[in-house]
């Protein structure tokens, strides 16, 4: 469940994302903000995705907004990383007009570049087992 109040003060969903991992920026802010994430296994979720979705495009956008978010809001060994783990999808899924779109993004992203705090950190190495 996700509350109204807190959404809107973590600022919401970036419209920059568009679609697409857009939920993993907003739940850093919003741990950053204290706010707490749990797994709730009696939660059934159904997400009926349109047939007429455009693949291609969907993976280009997931791959260059895990490179946002990584550089938006992770150290930069994490952002690293998470840049190295995307290469491969980037380099199938984007075209000429998506590296670009990915590199003058870069720019309002190192601009508004906030890393999360440490206990958001650790947190996301437990998660992803990093070290």
């Amino acid at each position: 469940v996700l509350f109204r109040s807190p959404f809107l003060a973590a600022g919401g969903y970036d419209a920059r994302f568009f679609i697409g991992g857009e939920e993993e920026a907003l739940a850093l802010r919003l741990a950053s903000q204290g706010w707490l994430m749990v797994y709730a296994p009696e939660l059934v979720v159904h997400h009926h995705p349109s047939p007429m979705r455009d693949t291609r495009g969907r993976r280009s956008l997931l791959a260059r907004n895990a490179v946002w978010t990584a550089w938006l809001y992770l150290p930069t060994p994490m952002a690293m990383l998470a840049t190295a783990r995307a290469v491969p999808a980037l380099a199938r899924h984007l075209d000429f007009a998506g590296w670009l779109e990915l590199a003058q993004g870069m720019q309002w992203v190192m601009r508004e570049r906030r890393v999360v705090d440490d206990r958001v950190v650790a947190a996301l190495r437990l998660t992803r087992r990093q070290h």
